[in-house]
């Protein structure tokens, strides 16, 4: 049974390192934990650890001087680093001192960290990491450190570009940011609101990643990074006095093929854009940023197809006040041949527009609103507007990347509405139930009880009921418990994309 010591002055971390093994059932025993290199000295002597896991930086002692120490004093015992992304010039210098190993906290695998203790504990030499090993180590946490490089390059917070280059270097990027360069950045389409909810996100962004380095490797000096926000950005080489227009059709050419695979296997499109060219580490924020711009116009795209820089802003206007009360009228008239022909005119003034999608949105959501105001006066649950696909128009308007899925929620939410009034009749309810509806809605949290809302509405509870069911074609408490459930559906969403916003 091998003796292992954890050490972090974070108590979740070291609760963490505890959880990600059953430790006995490989051969190993935890016996001792420690917040700092001075904390760990301390308790060398009576733990008698064989293996230590430590974080680099602690106070008042950190990982590097715990090192220097054990190196000295006790040059059996084994060392593992466990580091943050940002940590990775102390990692360099952990290597050096003899760690025998390093994982990244936030993606550390516990198979991986098995393997390493197992090599570990086979190890009857005392010598430090040779540099095959350390270049093995390096190869394996690639991905992890181009990442973390990518974040440093997007914030500036880098002490030197000679730094940044040789780290680069390490990974063995296929780029050379020292030469002309543009930035792709690649994104997965409505994946929040059509993608298939068993699959996870991070799995479709690296089936995309897979997909996207083989159409940019061939015959091109290109690198993938996956970003934090679980986009892409392809770093090209364009070369010295490139033909801006002939790579920029080649480039589009290569996403297209790109986008119709991601289409076949995936089910769903991929957003692109390029940025102009540019050169230097310093520079590539600037050309991040400038594909970021362009991407967001691809809001407004009905085909869809890469995003280039350059051209000219022509703003979206959301619907004016005298469209959104036309478009009332025309609901509360159930005139929808007309209400469709002014929706097809509203998306097509959209399609072609560039910038924020913001107050296009929110017009968007005033308009479908209405519709979700007369369905309620007619006895028309929100829930029965979702289209084929089970996205819902709120979901759509809100949360979708595409203009067209707006529009294609729309219209089938206009579509399901005219149906159902069709086989209702298109009759209206009666007034006294109207009113209770408007009241249900606006006080979901509330006291929604028979008793309390008959009394609201000054009629006797068994009047009250009858008169509800014969309106409405279902119980008052069934009623409220769907009603309920769409508002909290609704709150579900705006809440994962308030957390979304905050991570990325």
């Amino acid at each position: 049974m091998k003796r292992v010591m954890i050490v972090d002055d974070e108590f979740l971390v070291r609760i963490g390192v505890r959880s990600m093994l059953d430790w006995e059932a490989h051969g190993y025993e935890i016996v001792a934990e420690a917040t700092s290199g001075q904390d760990a000295i301390a308790k060398i002597p009576c733990a008698r650890p064989q293996i230590i896991l430590t974080d680099l930086v602690m106070e008042p002692m950190d990982g590097l001087e715990l090192l220097e120490f054990c190196a000295q004093q006790y040059p059996d015992i084994r060392i593992v680093v466990l580091s943050n992304y940002n940590d990775f010039e102390k990692v360099k210098q952990a290597m050096k001192l003899g760690a025998r190993d390093f994982f990244f906290k936030l993606t550390a695998d516990p198979s991986e960290l098995l393997r390493a203790l197992d090599c570990i504990s086979l190890e009857i030499n005392r010598r430090g990491i040779n540099a095959r090993e350390a270049e093995q180590l390096i190869s394996r946490n690639a991905g992890a450190i181009r990442k973390r490089l990518v974040r440093v390059m997007l914030e500036g917070a880098y002490a030197s570009e000679d730094e940044v280059l040789r780290e680069l270097e390490l990974t063995n990027v296929e780029c050379d940011l020292r030469e002309p360069y543009r930035v792709m950045l690649l994104k997965i389409a409505d994946a929040s609101v059509a993608g298939d909810p068993g699959t996870p996100k991070g799995m479709l962004v690296s089936t995309l990643e897979s997909m996207a380095r083989e159409h940019f490797a061939s015959g091109l000096r290109a690198q993938i990074f996956r970003l934090e926000d679980e986009r892409l950005a392809v770093v090209v080489n364009t070369g010295h006095g490139n033909q801006s227009r002939d790579f920029e059709a080649m480039a589009a050419r290569r996403f297209e093929s790109l986008d119709g695979l991601a289409m076949r296997y995936m089910g769903l499109n991929v957003l692109g854009a390029l940025s102009g060219q540019y050169q230097g580490v310093s520079q590539f924020r600037l050309a991040a940023a400038q594909a970021e711009a362009s991407l967001a116009n691809a809001y407004f795209m009905r085909a869809n197809r890469l995003c280039l820089p350059g051209a000219d802003d022509i703003p979206a206007r959301p619907p004016t006040r005298d469209e959104e009360g036309q478009w009332r009228t025309l609901i509360a008239q159930t005139r929808f041949d007309e209400a469709r022909a002014l929706l097809d005119a509203l998306f097509e003034r959209l399609y072609g527009c560039r910038g924020a999608a913001d107050g296009v949105r929110e017009g968007l959501y005033r308009l479908y609103d209405a519709i979700k105001r007369d369905a309620a006066a007619r006895g028309v649950a929100e829930s029965e507007l979702s289209g084929s696909t089970g996205i819902t128009p709120y979901q759509a308007i809100f949360h979708a990347d595409r203009l067209k899925t707006v529009e294609d929620s729309l219209g089938q939410a206009l579509m399901k509405y005219r149906r159902r009034l069709e086989g209702m009749g298109g009759k209206r309810i009666k007034r006294e139930v109207a009113r209770t509806l408007d009241y249900v809605r606006d006080n979901l949290s509330g006291d929604l009880s028979v008793a309390a809302v008959s009394r609201q509405a000054h009629m006797s509870e068994s009047y009250f009921s009858r008169l509800f069911k014969a309106e409405m074609e279902v119980g008052f408490v069934e009623y409220v418990n769907r009603a309920r459930i769409d508002k909290a559906k609704e709150l579900l969403a705006i809440l994962v994309d308030q957390r979304g916003k905050t991570i990325t």
